[in-house]
């Protein structure tokens, strides 16, 4: 489904990057004053949470610490704000993949992340958490005593030009955050939880470390850590905690690096390292110590010649979206910046008023829903740090006050124009929707999104279309009168049918993701509780398949999707004795190592060397890598045995090498042709060419002197 760009405040949506159960993210671009532009990302909450007010405010404690926190390793959080009845916030927009699509990308391309690579990236990671785990409130010096609690691949982005920044700090918690979670509540990705957090146990700093030392197992090793068949089990081989050794994994990590990553895996965190800066100096060690040519220009290129086909798709897109926006939603960004702009000042300089000017302003009707309060508020918030909940609301709402006064003061109520040498009266009106955002088209013609200021003919009939996604559009004559200062149009949300999902596969039993989340349960299976109209991007996983996936935008009471799973190419590694043996396969010779081999498909090899009895075995890969040990026997060799004599005497040679003076006796050799060479200090050498057969041989006598 085609993303259409849409002005949205000061910013424009270019393109949904994701959206899940509780919030949808956008690709977003921003128009500031003096033609100030660039890219970030949107994250809006999902409209049905916008009215839970324990969600709002957990979303809001999200932007309030990660504001906090600048660092070269954290995603930067720049607005909060509230438009069109959601609330959202504007973060750093980072030109790359989380972890976790790198890592399964890796696996499909079957080019893993290297260990110096493993190695940097949770350098990192640790870098940011050790700056967050140490941060202090700016105005009190207090420790924020912040613990992110969801370090997991899905939150670890790395950019394209080889950046590491950990984001979503939705559920990290402090001392002083507003929102506190209750005692017991799991929050976070099962897979990557410490002990203590699957129990429900009370968390410290330590726990962010064990998530650490997950994801750098997984980049190591290839394989998931604790990743059971259902939540249940998966939570409860966290509790067990039981480990498997590195080096079985990857014999190319040393001794020291598994005993660093074993350490932070410890099941109780006394035995964990004691900060995140500890551990990482510890690998820092290793790192620089065994990869020191290891640069950042080394993981920007593994990276861009990983997903060379999407940097490439996504930059058609996002060419193709800038070069079809509407010039009148730029318009709209660019004057709600500057309008935004202007009210901050404007609250700034006449804060001394602030009091009666709210007490007038309360009075009117012309006090609207306002957008961008993260800006205008916060020079408040930063001057009233210590006030508590409801005295930083009112500042908050002060702000908004002002932002609006300066809006409003700029209309002209009850002015005169002629039109055509005739005396006709007009007035501007604030045209509001609930919610806001809402296109107005006025007579046939685009006047702009709610809020604005027009001006109006008195006494004349307009027709009015109002339109917003997803709710019923309302088409409207209204006779403007004498002295109105406001319309406002409150909007009836579509109620979208409902509808089901079949969802099937061959081979059945497939994990099934939706719109990036795994539900509990394989297929086949219905998914109920759909909302028709709605995209779902269906994906389907297996051990030992390709994961398939497609999006689906049902119109029915109930839509069909059925997915084939194609098999993981196989890589058999061959062990063999001895090792200059050679390998054929179907009559070709080939290496140890065979990749691209069709899982559950027969093969059959043959091993020979010389000397040795030949084997054929045939061989049916089972899973992605698949190793045989192979041990040719030796072949029984016939022998025979002889007697040398000379006279007077003889040395006697074998292939150039002496085999020893005359008479020699029963001298055992194998069955073949063979050339004695018989050499004495007073006569010519004398050769004899002699072919050995089984058992016992006719004797060999030399004569120098008749020979």
């Amino acid at each position: 489904m085609n993303f259409k760009s849409k002005a949205y405040g000061k910013y424009i949506l270019l393109d949904r990057i994701a959206v899940g159960g509780m919030a949808e993210v956008f690709k977003a671009k921003t128009f500031g004053v003096h033609g100030f532009k660039r890219f970030l990302v949107i994250k809006r909450i999902l409209p049905h949470l916008s009215q839970d007010e324990e969600f709002v405010e957990m979303f809001i404690d999200e932007a309030k610490i990660a504001v906090e926190l600048s660092h070269a390793n954290i995603c930067q959080v720049s607005d909060l704000g509230k438009l069109e009845g959601n609330y959202f916030i504007a973060m750093e927009y980072i030109n790359g993949k989380d972890l976790r699509a790198i890592l399964k990308k890796a696996t499909q391309a079957q080019n893993p992340i290297s260990v110096p690579m493993a190695l940097y990236i949770s350098i990192e990671i640790l870098k940011g958490l050790d700056y967050a785990h140490s941060k202090k409130d700016t105005f009190s010096g207090e420790a924020l005593n912040l613990i992110h609690r969801d370090i997991s691949p899905q939150n670890i982005m790395l950019s394209f030009d080889g950046e590491v920044k950990i984001v979503d700090f939705g559920i990290a918690k402090t001392e002083s955050k507003i929102h506190r979670t209750q005692a017991g509540v799991l929050k976070g990705k099962f897979g990557y939880m410490s002990p203590e957090q699957a129990a429900g146990l009370e968390l410290d700093q330590k726990t962010d470390l064990f998530s650490t030392g997950i994801i750098l197992y997984e980049m190591i090793t290839g394989q998931r850590l604790f990743h059971e068949d259902s939540d249940f089990k998966t939570l409860e081989a966290i509790k067990n905690c039981k480990v498997p050794s590195l080096i079985q994994y990857n014999p190319n990590i040393s001794e020291k690096l598994e005993k660093i990553i074993l350490k932070s895996l410890s099941k109780d965190p006394k035995d964990r390292f004691e900060s995140a800066q500890s551990m990482q100096v510890e690998l820092s060690k290793i790192f620089f110590n065994h990869y020191a040519n290891f640069s950042t220009k080394d993981l920007s290129g593994y990276l861009q010649d990983l997903f060379k086909a999407e940097i490439k798709v996504e930059q058609e897109n996002l060419k193709r979206a800038l070069d079809t926006l509407n010039i009148k939603h730029i318009e709209q960004a660019e004057k709600a910046a500057q309008s935004d702009h202007d009210s901050t000042l404007s609250a700034l300089n006449n804060s001394q008023n602030t009091q009666s000017i709210v007490r007038n302003l309360t009075k009117s009707t012309i006090v609207q829903k306002s957008v961008g309060f993260f800006h205008k508020a916060k020079s408040f918030i930063l001057g009233f740090k210590n006030l508590n909940l409801k005295q930083k609301v009112s500042a908050v709402l002060i702000a908004l006050t002002f932002s609006f006064l300066t809006y409003s003061l700029l209309g002209n109520f009850g002015k005169k124009q002629t039109k055509d040498k005739v005396s006709v009266v007009t007035q501007d009106i604030a045209i509001s929707s609930d919610p806001a955002g809402a296109n107005i088209i006025v007579d046939n013609e685009e006047k702009g999104f709610t809020p604005l200021n027009l001006p109006f003919e008195v006494n004349k009939v307009y027709e009015f279309k109002v339109s917003l996604d997803g709710y019923n559009e309302i088409v409207d004559q209204v006779l403007i009168k004498p002295g109105q200062r406001n319309l406002k149009f409150d909007l009836e949300q579509k109620v979208m049918p409902s509808t089901s999902l079949f969802i099937d596969s061959v081979p059945q039993d497939a994990k099934i993701n939706i719109n990036g989340e795994f539900i509990n349960r394989v297929t086949p299976t219905t998914v109920y509780k759909l909302t028709q109209g709605t995209e779902y991007n269906i994906i389907l996983e297996k051990e030992g398949f390709k994961p398939q996936g497609q999006t689906i935008i049902p119109q029915k009471n109930i839509e069909e999707v059925f997915l084939k799973l194609e098999p993981t190419p196989s890589t058999v590694k061959i062990n063999i004795t001895p090792e200059s043996a050679k390998i054929y396969l179907d009559g070709k010779e080939v290496g140890k190592t065979i990749e691209n081999l069709e899982p559950s498909k027969s093969y059959t090899f043959k091993f020979s060397a010389p000397g040795y009895v030949s084997v054929s075995r045939e061989i049916t890969p089972s899973n992605s890598l698949f190793e045989l040990d192979i041990a040719l026997k030796r072949k029984a060799v016939a022998k025979g045995v002889i007697n040398l004599s000379a006279i007077p005497w003889a040395n006697v040679k074998l292939n150039g090498k002496k085999i020893g003076t005359t008479p020699i006796l029963n001298y055992s050799l194998n069955v073949g042709t063979y050339t004695f060479v018989f050499e004495h200090q007073d006569f010519k050498p004398i050769s004899k060419k002699v072919k050995i057969t089984k058992g016992q041989n006719n004797p060999i006598i030399v004569n120098f002197e008749n020979p």
